[in-house]
């Protein structure tokens, strides 16, 4: 099954989009900026369209403080992991360098990259959406996660490059095992996480509350699915 990672800056919507397409509340979505954290993947039953979208937390290029620096980290490892990205930036901030260094990188990975502005409200943001182009990108797509606009066209730009992800079906087994890891902020839930999985997926930091959505996380074992799901801390 395909798998399609979302990146951006911080606060560009990309929890808002992976909320939408996964028809539940499956990331915390704030005004925020630097909510989401770590990658999150949902396996997507939309309208016809059967993928796993991974969410991810702000890509900012030149981060220099601990966690951001992870966030970044775990950017790129989902565009490792990827077979394709869905570049998401913001019509309310225009076009910035920080977006021509990250589509730069971008390109550099040989995925398929498609590129989308967010929070495109109405017809009368359209014509606003002409700067994008100077990005360099082949198509660019106008679109609002909140209200829906302009994702079917998303979808359809993905479905050109793989056919099968209208095909595919993606239901969960009825063997599967999902496993909530609770506890207070702090405790290495994290670090617990990542010793299941066998690689450092979760962001795993000394302060207290890192983690802030609940993750899912799949592996096999033992010839059976297993659903790990990381959570953040519990207060008294």
């Amino acid at each position: 099954m395909k798998l399609i990672a979302l990146v951006g800056k911080p606060n560009v919507g990309k929890s808002t989009l992976f909320n939408r397409l996964a028809r539940r509340r499956a990331a915390i979505v704030s005004h925020e900026a630097g909510t989401t954290r770590d990658r999150n993947i949902a396996p997507i039953k939309y309208k016809g369209y059967h993928f796993l979208l991974m969410d991810t937390g702000g890509f900012e290029p030149e981060a220099k403080e601990e966690i951001p620096q992870k966030m970044r980290e775990q950017s790129q490892l989902a565009i490792e992991e990827a077979d394709a990205v869905v570049f998401l930036l913001d019509y309310q901030s225009g076009l910035t360098p920080q977006d021509k260094e990250v589509f730069h990188y971008l390109r550099q990975s040989n995925k398929p990259v498609f590129v989308a502005v967010n929070k495109v409200d109405g017809d009368k943001h359209e014509a606003g959406v002409g700067e994008f182009w100077e990005i360099g990108a082949e198509e660019v797509i106008a679109l609002s996660a909140e209200h829906g606009r302009g994702v079917m066209e998303l979808l359809e730009k993905l479905e050109e490059i793989y056919p099968d992800i209208r095909e595919e079906e993606n239901r969960i087994e009825s063997d599967e095992l999902a496993l909530a890891i609770v506890g207070r902020p702090n405790a290495g839930k994290s670090s617990l996480t990542n010793y299941f999985l066998g690689k450092e997926k979760q962001i795993v930091h000394h302060q207290a509350g890192t983690t802030r959505d609940p993750i899912d996380c799949y592996l096999n074992y033992k010839k059976r699915k297993l659903r790990i799901v990381d959570t953040a801390g519990l207060r008294k």
